[in-house]
């Protein structure tokens, strides 16, 4: 009896916590909703262009490819750093309260233009301003974009330093 007791006991234990988004998931997917990740997956796109243009196009079509493949690897990097940044200021409710905020149609058409909200949109948009976490959001975002930005600065750093050294390890120079 005992054995089937603690055999239920993990199993509800196991059920209720893999219903459960974790922080880190609800975050990468805030990423993803709010622009986050096209930000900087398109640093990434302008960083292999400043490097084409250093490389003087030296380097064959195959090879960008293959960096490219590395494409998703590398925004999963920052968004896991970035992510560390943002447990720093917001917990796990308020991820979710933006998480929401986002996929509602006000949150999806202030990201695609702000200036393009209805009037019912603009009032959902300011009480979502007047919240809690829209408050909050707006006492952090000094130290957040600080955070942020260093963050970003660090990784980019290391995202250009490690592709140099794969392109040098492949044999191609680059020009003083």
């Amino acid at each position: 009896m005992k054995k089937v007791i603690v055999s239920l006991f993990i199993f509800l234990t196991y059920t209720v916590f893999s219903q459960q988004r974790s922080y880190h998931e609800d975050v990468k997917e805030y990423f993803d909703l709010n622009g986050t990740t096209q930000q900087y997956s398109n640093a990434v796109d302008q960083m292999y262009e400043l490097l084409r243009n250093q490389l003087q196009h030296q380097v064959p079509a195959a090879i960008w490819e293959e960096l490219q493949r590395e494409k998703n690897t590398t925004l999963g990097n920052v968004k896991s750093l970035l992510t560390q940044v943002y447990k720093e200021h917001f917990s796990h409710q308020e991820i979710k309260e933006l998480l929401a905020f986002y996929k509602s149609e006000t949150g999806k058409q202030f990201r695609k233009n702000p200036d393009g909200l209805s009037r019912k949109q603009n009032k959902r948009y300011e009480r979502f301003l007047a919240s809690d976490v829209g408050q909050k959001v707006k006492a952090q975002s000094q130290s957040l974009k600080k955070a942020v930005g260093e963050a970003s600065e660090l990784w980019s750093r290391d995202l250009y330093r490690e592709t140099v050294k794969k392109l040098k390890a492949k044999g191609y120079s680059f020009s003083q």
